[in-house]
């Protein structure tokens, strides 16, 4: 996953004092995702040290009352020109700064009094549809999605491309092949397996497949795992053809759906590996 997170909170001394608000348990829990880091007021081009600001009657002011709303703006479009160029799935801000704080914000008479509200930056990038979260929320939030749920598994991407294909007889199937799907009723040999592996005598084929393998082994007694993941790439109008195991489920979709399928399924909050 890709993760906009404020410098101040990754240890970059970016912070008003010219320290930083370094947090070892969120920057643990970074590790695996694409990380990139944020200072929205040092994009403005404000100086570190430098005078702590507060959002006042819709200015930002710093505590020597000098308006200093015009670099906080700046750096926030900065910051978000970023953030649309990134296209992160995920912004978490550093707690109650006047350009990042989320929910809560200081009330503008420079005493600690918090009020709610949005930093400058935090509100656009919301605004612009990012899901944004508050530094002091965000450990508990990807402590959960560190540990796959039965209700949000991970998913595997599968390499190579699959062939979906009707065979004339038993003895054609490829069952030495790493994937090897099967289906026999009394009307066909159904067939889903690697492009490579496929026999070419077959009745009928649709080549140009690509996977999606849930992680984990499922218990029988999970209910709407697939249907939830089938859900997501129908709002994106995205057809799938679903293969399920003894352990597991299997989702394939068209090779040029396929990265389409990924960015729908994250941006719905599942971890695609």
């Amino acid at each position: 996953m890709k993760i906009m997170v404020s410098a101040c909170l990754l240890g970059e001394k970016c912070k008003y004092n010219g320290g930083d608000n370094r947090d070892e348990e969120l920057i643990r829990l970074l590790s695996g995702h694409t990380v990139i880091p944020v200072c929205p007021e040092v994009l403005g081009g404000l100086p570190t040290p430098r005078v702590p600001a507060e959002i006042v009657n819709g200015k930002v002011m710093n505590r020597e009352g000098v308006c200093v709303d015009n670099a906080f703006r700046r750096g926030a479009a900065e910051a978000l020109a970023l953030a649309e160029q990134e296209q992160p799935d995920w912004i978490i801000l550093q707690s109650r700064s006047p350009s990042c704080g989320v929910k809560q914000i200081y009330d503008g008479s420079f005493s600690g009094t918090l009020k709610p509200g949005n930093g400058i930056f935090a509100k656009m990038a919301m605004e612009a549809g990012f899901r944004v979260t508050d530094a002091e929320d965000a450990a508990g939030a990807l402590r959960e999605r560190s540990e796959p749920s039965p209700s949000f598994p991970r998913l595997r991407k599968l390499s190579g491309e699959f062939t979906v294909c009707k065979v004339k007889k038993t003895g054609d199937l490829p069952l030495d092949a790493e994937f090897c799907f099967v289906g026999k009723t009394d009307e066909e040999i159904s067939l889903v397996c690697r492009t490579g592996d496929a026999p070419e005598d077959t009745s009928e084929r649709e080549n140009g497949w690509k996977g999606f393998r849930v992680e984990g082994v499922l218990d029988f007694s999970l209910v709407g795992i697939l249907s939830k993941l089938t859900a997501v790439l129908a709002e994106n109008r995205i057809g799938i053809f679903a293969v399920s195991t003894f352990n597991t489920d299997y989702i394939l979709v068209k090779a040029e759906n396929f990265d389409r399928a990924a960015e729908a399924l994250k941006a719905a909050g599942y971890e695609v590996m």
